[in-house]
Formats: structure tokens, C-alpha cells, sequence
């Protein structure tokens, strides 16, 4: 199982700083990697976010399609992204993952670990009708939220590498 969280930056650039500076990527001589178990994936290709389609009257074309400002992304925390930690165990410094000696779900307790930092580190605010917390620079989204924000207004849901096309 996987924990998808829709984002929202001025620029691709804008998530990779993100994404470096909270450890989920790094940059290594202009090469940005993401940490093992996560994903970035452009909405629509190109990050192109549809928040209202074009109307027609037959062939002609009323209206254009509208869209996000910005650059829209899914981060996906896949079953084998691990968050690190550093203990003391004996008086040495350790880095472990997190799941180690866990009681309960792995999925469920990294699920609550993101929200949580989120929750706590982020600016609650609306675009919208959607809740979104910003973090440096960057705004997230609870993934179902978006779905039922695309159901409400008839548009395409999004399709890796391609959705939230007419």
C-alpha cells in the first residue's frame, strides 16, 4: 500500500528544494534523487493541475480550461520508504529505521508520522474547497480530498503519466 499526498509549488525546482531540505531527495552535482520508496510524478505530464474544463457549443469553443497556478506533483511514500531516526542505544548514537521494534501497522505508523509533521510544522489554509497545509513554499494535500474536489466538478482524476486530461 501506498500513501499519495498531491503537492503544489510555483516550480518543479521549488519541490526538489523541498523534497532536500525535509531529507526526502538530495542534490548531488545538479543530479536531484529521491530517498528509496518514494516517487514524484508530475500531474497531467507536465504538472499542469485542471480545476475547470473548456465548454463547447458544438465545435466552438466558449471557454478555455482553466488551471492551478504553479506546478502540481503526487509524492508517493511506497511500502519501502523508511523514516530514520537517530537513538542512543548503550550511549552510542544509532540511526535506525523507524518501524523497527513498532507495535501495530508499518503503512499506518509512517502514514501518521508525514501527516503529523505536516500537521505540525505547516500553515492550514484553503484553495478553494480543499484544506491544504503550506510548508516551505510548497502546498499539500490529502489525496482524497483532491479526488472528491475532481468528482464534484466532472474532471478527469489523475493517470501517471497523463491524467486530468479531457
Amino acid at each position: 500500500m501506498s500513501i499519495d499526498i498531491v503537492t503544489q509549488s510555483s516550480s518543479l525546482e521549488v519541490l526538489q528544494d523541498f523534497c532536500v531540505k525535509h531529507r526526502l531527495g538530495k542534490m548531488v552535482d545538479g543530479e536531484f534523487t529521491l530517498r528509496k520508496g518514494l516517487t514524484v510524478a508530475p500531474w497531467n505530464a507536465d504538472g499542469r493541475f485542471k480545476t475547470k474544463n473548456a465548454t463547447y457549443d458544438g465545435e466552438t469553443q466558449l471557454t478555455a480550461a482553466t488551471y492551478a497556478a504553479g506546478f502540481v506533483a503526487i509524492l508517493r511514500f511506497r511500502d519501502d520508504f523508511r523514516i530514520r531516526v537517530t537513538k542512543t542505544i548503550d550511549g552510542e548514537q544509532v540511526t535506525v529505521n523507524q518501524s523497527d521494534n513498532l507495535e501495530g501497522s508499518e503503512e499506518q505508523h509512517t502514514r501518521s508520522r508525514i501527516f503529523r509533521y505536516v500537521k505540525n510544522n505547516g500553515v492550514k489554509g484553503k484553495t478553494g474547497t480543499i484544506n491544504h497545509w503550506k510548508l516551505d513554499g510548497v502546498k499539500l494535500y490529502r489525496y482524497p480530498d483532491v479526488m472528491a474536489f475532481l468528482d464534484d466538478r466532472g474532471l478527469a482524476k489523475f493517470v501517471r503519466g497523463g491524467g486530468n486530461r479531457p
